[in-house]
C-alpha cells in the first residue's frame, strides 16, 4: 500500500511540474511545439553528440562551470507531450524516478529497468532554456546499459 501510495505521490509531481512549467510562453508549432521559449528569442546552440545515459538527470552551467538556476531541462515524448525540470541552485535538475507497486513481485532485473528511470528507453530531443541564454539543443537516448555515472552536463551562452 506504500509503495502505491508513493507511486501515486511521484505522478502527482510529474503533473505538476508539467503543469508549472507550460504556465509561461510555449512555442505554438513546428519541431519545438509546447517546448518554453526563452525571451528575448535568441538562435539555438546544438550539441550534436546523444547523451547516453540510465535517467535524465545532471548539471546547467553557464560561464567558467558556475551552477545556473531556474534552467528549463525539457524532452519531448513519442505522444507529442513535453516533460521537463527545473534546475536548483547548485545548477542540477532530475526528472523523478517511478517505483512500479508490483516493483518487488518483479525479476531483479526487470524491477531495475522499471525503477531507474521516469523516462521508459529510447531516443529523445531535448531543449534547455532560461530568459536571457541562448537555448541548448540536442538528443538524449536513455538507455539501462548506460555507464551508471551518466549523466547530462550542458553549459548554456549569455544572449546577446
Amino acid at each position: 500500500m506504500k509503495r502505491l501510495l508513493a507511486g501515486v505521490l511521484v505522478a502527482a509531481f510529474v503533473l505538476l511540474s508539467i503543469l508549472i512549467l507550460h504556465p509561461q510562453e510555449v512555442i505554438p508549432s513546428g519541431q519545438w511545439k509546447l517546448f518554453r521559449q526563452e525571451h528575448p528569442p535568441l538562435d539555438y546552440v546544438e550539441i550534436t553528440t546523444p547523451f547516453v545515459v540510465r535517467d535524465v538527470s545532471g548539471t546547467i552551467y553557464f560561464t567558467e562551470n558556475k551552477p545556473l538556476e531556474g534552467a528549463t531541462f525539457e524532452i519531448g515524448l513519442k505522444n507529442g507531450s513535453v516533460l521537463g525540470a527545473y534546475s536548483d541552485r547548485r545548477g542540477s535538475f532530475q526528472f523523478p524516478r517511478f517505483h512500479h507497486p508490483m516493483g518487488s513481485l518483479l525479476h531483479p532485473r526487470l524491477h531495475r529497468v522499471i525503477s531507474d528511470s521516469s523516462v521508459r528507453p529510447g531516443t529523445y530531443r531535448f531543449k534547455v532554456t532560461k530568459n536571457g541564454f541562448h537555448s541548448t539543443i540536442g538528443t538524449v537516448v536513455v538507455s539501462p546499459k548506460a555507464p551508471k555515472e551518466s549523466s547530462i552536463e550542458i553549459q548554456l551562452h549569455i544572449g546577446t
